[in-house]
């Protein structure tokens, strides 16, 4: 959505201790999460949005990403800024559906554990 945009922006906010985490995101009902243009292409997820899901109680859309949809089976995502707008209307109007995406998605932020990555990367050695 930000394409080439996001390669300029060079955001630094006050450090947040991770044992806060869960308190930043609950603030609000809805999180985002985009990537730089090649992270998004290949299938590269930061570790955030598994921050999002496994310290909060709030549903994340991300940007389109193909290696979302190996790690969470219900994200909402989105492709353009014109797809967005709609979606948070959608999630913010229907609160119970926002809610049971919301909670699918921490179960499945909860089967990525650092050591099952490490396992699965091991295996492929």
């Amino acid at each position: 959505v930000l394409g080439s945009q996001i390669e300029g922006v060079d955001y630094k906010g006050p450090y947040i201790d991770n044992a806060k985490l869960g308190e930043f995101f609950n603030q609000g009902l809805l999180s985002f999460y985009t990537g730089h243009e090649d992270m998004r292409k290949e299938g590269f997820v930061a570790v955030r949005i598994l921050d999002i899901f496994r310290s909060s109680e709030n549903l994340c859309i991300s940007e389109t990403n193909a290696g979302l949809h190996e790690m969470f089976r219900n994200i909402p995502m989105y492709g353009s800024k014109e797809f967005l707008a709609p979606q948070i209307d959608w999630f913010l109007e229907h609160p119970d559906e926002r809610e049971r995406v919301a909670l699918r998605c921490r179960q499945d932020a909860a089967e990525w554990t650092f050591s099952g990555v490490v396992n699965e990367v091991e295996g492929w050695l």
